[in-house]
Order: C-alpha cells, then sequence, then structure tokens
C-alpha cells in the first residue's frame, strides 16, 4: 500500500517551510542547520538540509546550486526516503 499522506501544509512557507531558491525558482521546503557537539566539545558538526517534496527536488544532483536565506549552498548529497519526500546535504558554495 502507498504512502499517501498529504504533506503539502509542511512545505508551506506560510506554515512550516522556508522559501529557497533553486535555479531561479522558489521552492517551498523545511531548512533545518542543525549543530552538534560531541566529546565535551572536542568534536562539532554543522550539517544544514533541506526537506521537500521528492517531485520537487528530483532535478538536483550532487554539486547543484541553492540559495537560502541569502546564503549560498550546493547540495551535498541526496536522500529520497521512498515516501516522497527527499532529503538534501547542503554545504556552503
Amino acid at each position: 500500500m502507498a504512502f499517501t499522506e498529504d504533506m503539502s501544509t509542511f512545505f508551506d512557507s506560510s506554515e512550516f517551510a522556508t522559501v529557497v531558491n533553486i535555479a531561479g525558482v522558489d521552492v517551498d521546503v523545511i531548512f533545518d542547520d542543525g549543530y552538534q557537539a560531541a566529546l565535551s566539545g572536542f568534536i562539532d558538526s554543522s550539517a544544514p538540509s533541506i526537506v521537500g517534496p521528492t517531485v520537487t527536488l528530483s532535478s538536483l544532483l550532487q554539486g547543484s546550486a541553492i540559495t537560502v536565506n541569502s546564503i549560498a549552498y550546493k547540495v551535498a548529497s541526496v536522500h529520497p526516503d521512498g515516501t516522497g519526500v527527499s532529503t538534501l546535504i547542503l554545504e556552503k558554495a
């Protein structure tokens, strides 16, 4: 049985989403720039990512350009989850 949940509310910039620019087109996605520390702060990491509908993000490949809040990023990796949603890990361009 296919997953048929309507996720459009989550990807609506008037609700939870952030507008990002992909190849000159504004797209609503969830943006996260989480920070993690380990070993009492000896190791830290920031892995910005976007989550959005796979159909919207399917053309993006590693190295594709994305602008979020006027900051230029490029796609480091693409992770479709099989339910119609993909996570793209970003790195600053």
